[in-house]
């Protein structure tokens, strides 16, 4: 019975762990060290997408999340967008950013530490974080009107974010 109630508690904390953000610190294209516990930190929640600039849905995704941002930056939301690209096409990655108008931060996963880390299969890929560092909502692939249910999914944790401030 011991034994039972032991693995009971051991699933239980597994379960709960699964959910958690893995916690990383990469390099965004102007060289700084961004570290997602910092953000997290400061922010209701994190968008977190993977991208390439080799991926068409991707490119399709990135100016759609600028609109969101725009939208609620000033509400406690924050994006950061993941290039996964190669050390062979990383230095093409900050050029195209600043060509679409990106100002949220773009970082770096040139060895793709991160992507595994997150277990991404499709590109793009997108996690919803919220400040407790729970993943909310993951979302893959993209096609146009994709971010309306992403925006719906940022409203609600943002909402829950506006009432533990108070």
């Amino acid at each position: 019975m011991r034994i039972f109630i032991v693995l009971i508690v051991v699933f239980a904390v597994v379960a709960a762990l699964a959910d958690k953000a893995p916690i990383f610190s990469l390099q965004d294209t102007q060289g700084n060290k961004v570290k997602l516990g910092d953000v997290l930190a400061k922010k209701g929640c994190v968008l977190i997408d993977f991208w390439e600039l080799s991926c068409f849905s991707c490119k399709q995704a990135l100016p759609k999340y600028q609109q969101i941002y725009n939208k609620y930056k000033d509400q406690g939301l924050e994006i950061l967008a993941i290039s996964v690209d190669s050390v062979r096409t990383v230095s093409n990655v900050a050029p195209y950013v600043s060509g679409i108008g990106l100002t949220f931060p773009v970082l770096l996963d040139t060895n793709n530490d991160v992507f595994r880390n997150y277990h991404v299969e499709i590109m793009p890929t997108s996690f919803l974080i919220d400040c407790t560092g729970e993943i909310r909502f993951t979302h893959t692939g993209y096609k146009p009107g994709d971010e309306k249910e992403i925006e719906e999914k940022i409203v609600e944790i943002l909402k829950d974010y506006a009432g533990q401030k108070k």
